[in-house]
Formats: C-alpha cells, structure tokens, sequence
C-alpha cells in the first residue's frame, strides 16, 4: 500500500521583486558614481599637469629672453670700457636709446611717481610697472648686422661710409660706430649712395648734431652696428583686470621709436639682484637689489640674479592664494586672486655678464 500525502510542486519564478530591483538600482548608481568620479578626477589631474607644465614654460621662456639679452649687455664693437662713448641722440640719460650698457629698478609695493631707473634716474611710472616688482635695461651692438667701416671719418663730417650696408642701415635705424677706444650712437637720417649714411640732425629722436665725438680710422676694426635695447618689466594686460598679469619688453624699433609689447602672459612677478664684484677678481662677492647699489658701484656689476614667478590664467582654476615663500630678495610672495597654489611656478637663473668690465655709465 502506498502511503499518501501532500505533494510539493516547484514555484515557478514569475518577476523581480521591489526589494532586488532597489539593491539593484543601488549598486548600479554606486557604479556609475565611482566611474564618473574617476573620470572627474583624471580630468582634473590632466588640467592641473597641463597648467603646471603652461606655468613652467612661461617662466622658463621669460627668464630665457631676459638671459638672452643680459649675455649681450655692453657689447658695442672690441671696447673693453664704455669710456669714450658718445651719445649723439636727442634722448634723456637712461632712455631706452641711450649707449649706457645697464640700468636697473627695484620696485616697492606702493609704487610712487618718483620711482626711476638706477643709475641714471630715468623715469619708469610711464611704464605702468606693476608695483613690488623690478625692471631693467639693456642694451648693446648687434653682432649679426654691422659693416666694416670703409673710409676714414672725422668728427666734422655727417657721413660714414661701410660696407657692406645693406637693409640692416636705413633712414631712421639706430647704430652704433665703434672701434676698441671709443664709440658714437647716432641716427641715420638719410643715404648718399649705397654704403653711405647721413647723419643729421633730423629725425625722431634725431641726433643733437652733425659731428661725431671722435676720429675713426679705417684700421679694419672699426664697424658699425645696429643698436639694440631691452626694457622688461611686469604689468597688467588690463587695467581692470587685476588678474592679468604679463612679462613686457620695450625695444628700439626701425624708425627709431619705442615698441612696447606684451611677450610672455601669466608672470605676475620679477625680481632682480645684481652680482657685484668688490675686489676687481671678475667674481661676484655679493648680490644686491638696484636701490643697494651708488652710481660707482653699478660699474663693478658683474652677474644679475633674475626671478619670475608664473600663475596660471586659466578660468578653471578654483579661488585661492598663490604663494611662494620667497622670490630672490622677496619673501612671502603672495598673489591673491583665483589661483590655486599648485598653479604657480618659480623660476631663477644666475647670468653672468660677458661683455661688461669695470664702466656700465
């Protein structure tokens, strides 16, 4: 006899209940949550590799620019001194188109009207120079455009024949005619003939006369060359815009006129210190800001310190202070703005002045 009893039958699965589908939907949002705050943060990670690296780029750009014009400081032909040098140009002492080799300016924080280029005490507020921060002057002989002087030429004529002249001499460049004992800077205010230049005193700026200070000898070292000058300084793109910080530089332009532009953005600071040697060893024994230095001690300047702090201007980057604890003679360099501290970078360079003996005035 078979025993009865209650059979069981299986249950077949019908649906998904709430409470599967809630765990479900809460493990797939944690998911996607970690997969997007993955992404957010690799993105993040790649904007601030990116802005660091901008950063560092335009602080080494900017310092490389002021090395490389620092190197050519005081070259005018083979003169050891700037003794003999004459300035024939109708410009105050320390303008950019004078024939001194160097001029230097410390800036303080609240910048004043009567704020100058040292030594020669040229006025820098026209420059807008962004307060607490430094500038300077360079100038030299172009090494690459010159021509070997051709005939002799005394100090009464207004002409001075070279060759080979070329597009690198013409009406209204700025030169500079040099053997190894003295020099004269003045403008070419017209041609007669193809190596010919006419200096009158005529032009913008013109030249103050017809004569030049000294007779040159066609000896085969005397040259003429176009002169060069450099102004960096640090100011703002936008007056109304206290975020915009730029590396500018003033230069001569062909018509003898002064260009200033914008070169290198986001450098919010440069200071500069100045190498000076006291014991006539070629050596810098102590490093100096501009205001430190008396009109006979810029003749014994022999390296300059150069550093630049660079923020980032993207729009990306969250509020906060930008701060480095010190820039050179600067502590406690602070930038208060939407820059984040990762975002800023500091760069230094020691460059030693080859051309510049014991006269820079």
């Amino acid at each position: 006899m078979i025993a009865s009893g209650p059979i069981y039958r299986a249950r077949r699965q019908t649906g998904i209940g709430i409470i599967e589908l809630m765990v479900a939907s809460a493990i797939g949002l944690l998911l996607i949550a970690a997969v997007v705050g993955l992404t957010v943060n690799s993105s993040s990670a790649y904007r601030a590799q990116i802005d660091h690296a901008r950063n560092n780029e335009n602080a080494r750009v900017a310092v490389t620019l002021i090395h490389r014009d620092l190197l050519m400081a005081g070259h005018f032909g083979c003169m050891a001194t700037m003794d003999g040098f004459t300035n024939n140009l109708n410009v105050a002492d320390g303008d950019l188109r004078d024939a001194g080799a160097l001029r230097g300016f410390e800036g303080l924080d609240n910048m004043m009207a009567t704020e100058e280029f040292l030594p020669s005490g040229f006025d820098a507020t026209p420059l807008n120079i962004l307060p607490g921060t430094d500038a300077i002057t360079v100038r030299f002989a172009d090494p690459e455009r010159f021509a070997d002087l051709a005939s002799e030429v005394v100090t009464a004529t207004s002409e001075v024949t070279a060759d080979p002249m070329g597009e690198d001499f013409e009406p209204g460049h700025l030169v500079v005619i040099s053997d190894c004992e003295n020099g004269d800077v003045f403008q070419v205010s017209g041609e007669n003939g193809a190596n010919v230049l006419q200096h009158a005193g005529t032009g913008t700026p013109g030249n103050n006369g017809n004569a030049l200070g000294t007779t040159y000898l066609e000896e085969g070292r005397t040259r003429v060359y176009r002169l060069e000058g450099s102004r960096y300084y640090v100011r703002l793109r936008d007056p109304a815009d206290q975020d915009s910080h730029a590396l500018y530089r003033s230069s001569i332009a062909s018509t003898g006129g002064i260009v200033n532009q914008e070169i290198v953005e986001g450098i919010a600071n440069l200071q500069l210190l100045y190498g000076v040697d006291a014991d006539d060893d070629g050596d810098p024994d102590s490093y100096a800001p501009a205001t430190s230095l008396d009109a006979a001690t810029w003749s014994d300047v022999v390296s300059i310190q150069v550093g630049v702090l660079a923020v980032d201007r993207s729009d990306a980057a969250p509020p906060g202070g930008c701060r480095v604890r010190s820039l050179l003679d600067e502590d406690d360099v602070t930038i208060f703005n939407r820059y984040a501290p990762h975002r800023c970078s500091v760069y230094t360079s020691t460059i030693f002045l080859r051309n510049l003996t014991r006269n820079l005035s």
